[in-house]
């Protein structure tokens, strides 16, 4: 684990700085296969300053950096414990992640983008049943139109980015807009009950 620390990761930030839009896109790919690894691995990145780079290139105006960045971000995503989530959460991972859905990307990066923010969802999730309170993530995503951009995704024509973005949406925003309009059903079916069903059709 040292010699990954220091063997790679190390000379791995000036790279990442570099002018040249090909070794950064290179040194994101081999972050992306460390970010997939271990949880130790990835909190070796997370320590080493690495993350924020990552989140900064995801904004790059290359797309092939921009996809790796995007790579890096959701496998780390994918196996990160709580506390980890919460770290790249403050580097502003979710939002470059969220961001990314605007973006054209090919169909399997979208896919893991949608893989990495239903993981942030449901450690929200498990964080609400634990403490009470609201799934922070369905927050922050709101924020960063996160929304509005997986609202659009149910009209890809791939069914698998499709089934996805339904998913994330039925399972972690629809009940929020229930719970949002469910006092005027209930005023409107007492006044008028012939049209209690009319709502949302």
């Amino acid at each position: 684990m040292v010699l990954l620390h220091c063997g790679v990761l190390g000379p791995l930030q000036k790279v990442l700085q570099s002018a040249k839009k090909n070794l950064k896109k290179e040194a994101l790919w081999l972050l992306s296969n460390v970010t997939a690894g271990t949880q130790e691995q990835l909190q070796m990145v997370i320590e080493s300053g690495l993350m924020e780079t990552v989140v900064s290139s995801s904004y790059d105006s290359t797309q092939e950096v921009r996809k790796e960045a995007l790579w890096t971000l959701s496998n780390a995503a994918m196996g990160a414990n709580a506390a980890q989530k919460d770290s790249m959460t403050k580097m502003g991972a979710v939002q470059a992640i969220a961001e990314s859905l605007g973006k054209h990307h090919d169909i399997n990066t979208v896919k893991c983008a949608l893989d990495a923010l239903a993981e942030y969802l449901k450690a929200g999730e498990e964080r609400r049943n634990a403490e009470g309170g609201d799934n922070i993530y369905c927050g922050i995503l709101e924020e960063a139109g996160a929304l509005e951009k997986l609202e659009e995704l149910q009209d890809d024509q791939n069914e698998a980015v499709y089934n996805k973005a339904v998913q994330i949406i039925a399972t972690y925003f629809n009940c929020e807009d229930d719970a949002e309009t469910q006092p005027e059903e209930v005023t409107t079916t007492a006044i008028q009950p012939q049209f209690a069903f009319n709502f949302g059709a």
